[in-house]
């Protein structure tokens, strides 16, 4: 995969992500929380994007990872701790989270 590639589109998508995917990704987040209620503690959202799923559980601790530092910084605007990695050599302890979603 052309990393740099997703890294520029999702870079330049950030800004209108919300609005032109928000209502989707918050139905897909309810649900799968529905059957799969989040542990207590420190949560990894590996690829997170935006950090909307930190609406979908307002009460829990997030760090989120993503190629995108536009992406992140719309993250960090919802609470999320933002790193930008590559998910494939994340820079995080391993044992550091309760769990960790990737959507």
């Amino acid at each position: 995969m052309r990393r740099d590639l997703l890294r520029g589109a999702s870079d330049r998508t950030a800004s209108s992500y919300d609005e032109r995917f928000g209502e989707q990704q918050r139905v897909k987040f309810a649900t799968a929380l529905g059957r799969h209620p989040l542990p207590e503690g420190l949560l990894l959202d590996a690829g997170c994007g935006t950090g909307l799923i930190g609406a979908a559980a307002p009460d829990r601790s997030w760090i989120g990872v993503d190629l995108s530092r536009a992406m992140l910084r719309r993250a960090a605007g919802r609470g999320f701790g933002a790193v930008q990695a590559d998910l494939d050599a994340l820079p995080l302890a391993t044992g550091a989270f309760a769990a960790a979603v990737a959507f």
